[in-house]
């Protein structure tokens, strides 16, 4: 299977996927728009539509005042640049102002530890989480008594031989 050109006389382009045999410029000449790249709902506007922007290009969806969901402003108040990740809800700005690094966000919160955080264990690294009593729910022993086999997953906090017997 070799590459198409595209089915509008003289032209050497590449047809595209979902064009119908056409480049992407002859394809929407002729009225073809892909659905996952809508054309700006905004009369005579030729921009592809961007998500978040409830169908317009980012041009004409800020004229109209709409702002993209998908990315959260910076929790300083009166801030309106996105938070960035690892620094806790912050842009980076204010995330530095506050003393919040992206390696602070992800390092056990005991202090002086550089161990990763792990999830599950409240912001502690394992060995900090186990210490004040912090387990997975996921591990530990099977909650049959007396027995001191790790819980599997899927038998509702037992062992696999006492969920088989608890027709788990």
């Amino acid at each position: 299977m070799g590459n198409k050109k595209c089915n509008e006389p003289d032209c050497q382009k590449q047809s595209q996927n979902g064009f119908f045999g056409y480049c992407v410029a002859h394809g929407r000449e002729q009225g073809i728009t892909k659905k996952s790249n809508p054309e700006c709902k905004e009369i005579g506007c030729k921009k592809v539509a961007v998500f978040g922007f409830e169908n317009y290009c980012i041009a004409h969806g800020r004229e109209y005042g709409i702002t993209k969901k998908s990315n959260p402003e910076c929790k300083e108040k009166g801030c309106q640049k996105r938070k960035k990740g690892g620094f806790s809800g912050y842009c980076i700005a204010h995330g530095r102002e506050y003393g919040v690094t992206k390696i602070s966000s992800i390092l056990c919160k005991e202090e002086g530890c550089q161990k990763r955080r792990k999830s599950g264990f409240n912001g502690y690294c394992v060995a900090h989480g186990r210490a004040y009593g912090i387990t997975k729910r996921s591990t530990g022993p099977c909650k049959e008594k007396g027995c001191q086999k790790r819980r599997q997953s899927g038998f509702n906090g037992y062992c696999i031989a006492h969920g088989r017997e608890h027709d788990v």
